[in-house]
């Protein structure tokens, strides 16, 4: 069952992220991870977070590419679109 309702692992390498992760890093209702999670954590501990949430919160970061919002949809995770003015999409 979905218990988290939103979830976001990822560098705060954009205006947007640091605005976020400011915001939410104390919400108890997410899951909001300053870094990647790394495998060392645990076997899936990334993707086990998806099937938990039922939002997978994708904010603009440095780079067009991502694969959070393909990831999301895969793990049947609502991706919710995050930009600001400033980022490279």
């Amino acid at each position: 069952s979905r218990t988290i309702l939103g979830f976001w692992a990822g560098h705060r390498n954009s205006k947007i992220r640091v605005i976020l992760a400011r915001m939410w890093e104390n919400d108890t209702e997410l899951s909001i991870s300053n870094n990647r999670i790394s495998r060392a954590t645990g076997e899936l501990v990334y993707q086990k977070q998806f099937y938990r949430s039922k939002f997978c919160i994708c904010p603009g970061g440095s780079q067009v590419n991502s694969a959070r919002i393909a990831d999301s949809i895969h793990y049947a995770c609502v991706p919710g679109n995050i930009l600001s003015q400033d980022a490279t999409c």
